[in-house]
């Protein structure tokens, strides 16, 4: 978390190392999640129009909330699981608008 917020103060003097970090990590775990919607698309018989718009909904909310949640000192597993797991049932339950 550290890491993340000093990156965030100075991504404007290291894009090269911002891009990076983006790419190895958030990027590629959006990338994950892409391709696990559009294989269950496939699966299912039920078209997909914007997998990676998904894809970064579900990342963004997850990492929002425990970038958010740790200054607080509120952040346990439970919590953060328990939002992962709302967050997960809310865009299945949207699964028809993706």
């Amino acid at each position: 978390i550290s890491f993340q917020r000093a990156l965030m103060g100075v991504q404007h003097r290291f894009p090269k190392l911002a891009q990076a970090i983006s790419k190895v990590g958030y990027r590629h775990i959006v990338g994950n999640i892409q391709r696990d919607i559009e294989d269950a698309a496939v699966r299912d018989g039920i078209p997909v129009k914007d997998a990676e718009g998904v894809a970064l909904t579900i990342v963004s909310s997850i990492n929002g909330f425990d970038l958010y949640e740790v200054p607080s000192g509120k952040l346990t597993v439970e919590t953060l699981l328990a939002h992962t797991n709302r967050t997960i049932d809310l865009v299945m339950a949207a699964r028809a608008a993706w």
